[in-house]
């Protein structure tokens, strides 16, 4: 009765709480993302011309705002990006972001080229030239960089908040775990523990004289196995995990 009751109260929650309430999460991202690239296009203006961003530079800012934006944000969604719930970003998601804004700096380029010399200057900001004129290679180049530093950094942001809230919220009830083995399986054990609420991997210990005292997502090759009566004790381990 009580699997039913839960499944009655997720049915009877109110609709709009779930079908909008993802929506305005993804809208909420996407609206960053466009911020952060529009911060970059900046940045880049701005490095590229020692933060003296004249009348005419300030212009071709404004002209490439849309066109930036517009093609970074087709090819995060093209990509995969958004479908990711941020606090969950892993590698592949920071490759499918590099894909993304490598592919949309190429056809920027192009724009760049071929669209924007067509584009009629707005006289009142850019008087004395009738085009707007092409965006340096330099501040495309810089532009590529820091939209992967910005919308890649803020995904990593937020999942090293989240794993550290995460832990706080359950640090009274973590296990601290000695995993037995330092190959690749106990790497993969303590790389999925790292995001555990209720586990803290804290050391590993193996036979290969080579690995000791070596490093593996920071945790250090403390010992052998005959040791683990003494690092049980050193490291107050709550559990031993053969990998």
């Amino acid at each position: 009765m009580q699997f039913e009751d839960k499944i009655s109260t997720v049915k009877n929650e109110s609709p709009k709480t779930q079908k909008f309430g993802p929506t305005w999460k993804l809208l909420g991202t996407v609206a960053l993302d466009a911020l952060l690239v529009t911060l970059a296009l900046y940045g880049a203006f701005a490095l590229r011309f020692n933060f003296d961003i004249r009348k005419l530079y300030f212009h071709q800012f404004l002209v490439a705002i849309p066109f930036f934006v517009l093609v970074r944000i087709v090819l995060f969604w093209r990509f995969n990006v958004y479908r990711t719930i941020p606090r969950y970003a892993s590698t592949t998601d920071v490759v499918n972001i590099f894909t993304a804004t490598t592919l949309g700096t190429l056809i920027l380029t192009a724009i760049n080229g071929m669209l924007v010399p067509l584009i009629p200057a707005v006289s009142w900001l850019y008087a004395h030239e009738e085009r707007v004129q092409r965006i340096s290679l330099a501040i495309l180049i810089i532009e590529w960089a820091l939209t992967m530093i910005f919308v890649g950094g803020v995904r990593v942001v937020q999942r090293i908040l989240h794993s550290g809230i995460l832990r706080r919220r359950q640090s009274d009830n973590l296990r601290r775990v000695l995993i037995v083995g330092a190959g690749d399986a106990g790497e993969a054990v303590a790389r999925q523990m790292r995001t555990s609420p209720n586990y803290l991997p804290v050391a590993f210990v193996d036979d290969d004289p080579t690995k000791l005292n070596r490093l593996i997502h920071g945790l250090p090759v403390a010992g052998t196995i005959e040791q683990l009566p003494e690092l049980i004790e050193r490291f107050d381990i709550d559990e031993v995990l053969v990998a």
